[in-house]
């Protein structure tokens, strides 16, 4: 995982030849093109864009009865998955908008991707598992609920076994959802919360096999105004495992009455250094459990967002909602000049922001962006760290990566505040690579 060094001299005409290719790309390419799903049309008292959060069910699995799809995808092929199916998934039959599900790879027999949309929508051009033959490799998504009330999964190349956990979901402007059931995100610049390796968040050092780690959330962070939030309903963080003696997944949960669930967040080589982002229920002790399933891993949390439940149903703030389908707003590769070593770029989103419609109306100010963040074509052992611009560059990281990866992690990313407003950096600790970043919801602002 490696440890944060001083930024260093930046190369002046590199940064900011990228910047402005950048810039102008967006305002391209982003102006009045991008779609958000009636983000404005609520009406005081309804929960639109509220989330509720579960304890982590497993609604697909190729490999066994779960979820209707018996067998590996084949490559090209599109399994089309029912995700409001009560009684046997734990989401209402309607009112849901979108929802948060963990969608994990296994038993590739070639390299490719999948991409999950909400069904009869286009497929995107965006891929949110990148995954390579013989690994098992997972990352988080949230996906607007289509036709039928099914989510589409694609898959490239080969054949895969799917499988997916779902860990929350969002209501609609039609939700039945029980007043003051529903949660508001708010996107926080990282902060760790845990780090096995030094004792932060836990004195036991690596985690063993069947080890778990309580790990306390409530009051162990703060919100964007410096204050500690000490009644979070559900955090997200970027968990990362580091050194792992053999092959093995983690999952984390809330704990309670219903135990350990059979579901997994972060699947690891021996020797690999992993991240995933983990939208979890937090329980009422104001902890959640991490468990490792095989040999002993040092795990990493750094929270990058957290719900609260109990805002005023009159304001926005919060809310969040998907974009009609996944929209590329970064990509380096457009100018063909990748980050190097101790390199920061900054991207301005506020054409992103200006674009954004409901239909034939803007959908106003928003706070941040969930966006899957990849990188490819990377030459060493290295992390990108993505951060509000007008604070300090945490001592976190969103992605870590290796020699040839293609790698993607979801990313609950805040813009800047300060002017100027809706800015966010990227740094990237050694080699080169080139990252993209494909925005799939976004946060509502008041």
């Amino acid at each position: 995982m490696g440890t944060h060094r001083a930024p260093g001299a930046q190369h002046p005409r590199r940064r900011q030849r990228l910047v402005m290719t950048v810039v102008t790309a967006v305002l391209a390419t982003l102006v009045g093109t991008v779609t958000v799903p009636g983000a404005r049309a609520t009406s005081a008292g309804n929960p639109a864009g509220e989330f509720v959060p579960l304890s982590p069910e497993r609604i697909l699995d190729t490999r066994g009865p779960i979820g209707g799809h018996q067998g590996p995808l084949a490559g090209g092929a599109t399994v089309n998955l029912k995700v409001l199916d009560p009684p046997s998934h734990s989401v209402p039959a309607d009112g849901v908008l979108a929802v948060a599900i963990n969608i994990t790879v296994t038993n590739a027999t070639a390299n490719g991707y999948v991409s999950a949309w909400p069904t009869g929508a286009s497929r995107p051009v965006a891929s949110n598992v990148n995954y390579v033959a013989g690994q098992s490799v997972a990352n988080l998504a949230v996906v607007g609920v289509g036709d039928g009330g099914q989510v589409s999964f694609f898959s490239l190349a080969g054949s895969i076994d799917l499988v997916v956990d779902i860990v929350g979901w969002y209501a609609s402007d039609t939700s039945t959802m029980p007043a003051g059931q529903g949660s508001r995100l708010t996107a926080v610049a990282p902060q760790r919360i845990l780090d096995t390796r030094s004792g932060v968040g836990s004195t036991g050092g690596a985690v063993g096999p069947g080890g778990v780690v309580d790990l306390q959330v409530a009051g162990a962070f703060k919100d964007r105004n410096g204050q500690p939030v000490n009644d979070p309903s559900a955090v997200v963080i970027n968990l990362t495992g580091d050194a792992p003696t053999a092959p093995t997944y983690v999952t984390a949960y809330p704990g309670g009455p219903d135990g350990r669930p059979v579901a997994s967040n972060l699947n690891l080589r021996a020797g690999q250094t992993r991240p995933n982002l983990v939208m979890v229920k937090v329980a009422a002790d104001g902890k959640i459990r991490l468990f490792n399933a095989s040999g002993s891993v040092q795990l990493l949390a750094d929270v990058v967002g957290f719900y609260r439940s109990g805002a005023d149903p009159a304001t926005f703030a919060g809310r969040v909602v998907p974009l009609k389908t996944p929209y590329r707003a970064l990509d380096t590769r457009d100018d063909g000049v990748r980050i190097g070593s101790l390199q920061e770029d900054t991207w301005d989103f506020q054409p992103f922001v200006d674009s954004l419609q409901t239909g034939v109306s803007p959908a106003g100010p928003i706070s941040g962006v969930i966006m899957n963040l990849t990188a490819t074509s990377v030459t060493a052992a290295s992390y990108l760290t993505a951060y509000p611009s007008d604070v300090a560059r945490p001592v976190a990281s969103n992605l870590n990566v290796d020699v040839g990866d293609t790698v993607p992690n979801l990313t609950v990313l805040p813009l800047s505040t300060a002017a100027p407003k809706n800015r966010v950096n990227v740094f990237f600790l050694r080699g080169f690579t080139h990252y993209l970043g494909d925005v799939s919801a976004v946060i509502l602002n008041d």
